[in-house]
């Protein structure tokens, strides 16, 4: 049944999504301004489609941009999750390095893009990769939640396990961080980042002047 209203469409030709809207009711010259003056500002003027297309036309070209611009790509998206994940490995190379006004900004990047998460079960594992990223920045205590939800929902494989232990270590609870780390070498007894770790926390928990304590996140689940 023929109701009235009006559709809105892009003016532009684009190439991947399309955004539309439809509205029912009276001419748009009597009502709903506010949708038709909204739906200009955020789909034709400067539309997702536009931003998709600018991303696949950026290639690989990660590497070449600074920390600044790449946290701002994350934001433009508006704190997309393949976004960051695209991003992650650009991102890992200047976190360790970063001045702390940096690190500030890339904490509250890591939980923007999880507030605004939704899990499709990815063949990418999200919370891994955030918590590593917040282990670079030395933000243990908030990369550990992170990196039990991995365990929960991609399992418990001995990176993972690993992270956990490392993160207990840095936050002072060795015998945990032990348990952790036992836990990873039964599942891969020839993993070099868990022996060294484990020969650390043997040693930090022996009675005598605590060793320096290294950051040693395994970046890859």
């Amino acid at each position: 049944m023929h109701r009235g209203g009006e559709f809105l469409c892009t003016s532009h030709i684009h190439s991947s999504l399309c955004g539309v809207a439809g509205v029912l009711g009276p001419p748009l010259g009597t009502t709903a301004v506010e949708t038709a003056l909204a739906f200009d500002d955020a789909i034709e003027r400067r539309g997702p489609d536009d931003f998709f297309d600018l991303r696949v036309g950026f290639g690989h070209a990660w590497d070449d941009l600074t920390l600044e611009s790449l946290l701002g790509w994350v934001r433009l998206s508006g704190w997309d999750a393949n976004v960051l994940l695209d991003a992650w490995p650009a991102l890992m190379k200047h976190a360790a390095s970063a001045a702390n006004v940096f690190r500030l900004e890339i904490y509250r990047t890591v939980h923007e893009v999880w507030n605004h998460y939704f899990p499709l079960q990815e063949a990418r594992d999200l919370a891994f990769h955030l918590g590593v990223l917040l282990c670079e920045i030395d933000c243990h205590a908030d990369a550990l939640p992170f990196f039990h939800e991995s365990a929960a929902v991609y399992g418990p494989n001995p990176a993972t396990v690993y992270n956990i232990g490392l993160c207990l270590y840095h936050l002072g609870h060795l015998v945990e961080a032990r348990e952790q780390i036992d836990q990873a070498l039964e599942g891969a007894p020839d993993f070099e980042p868990a022996i060294e770790l484990r020969k650390e926390i043997a040693a930090a928990l022996e009675p005598r002047a605590p060793k320096k304590r290294k950051n040693r996140s395994v970046r890859t689940p």
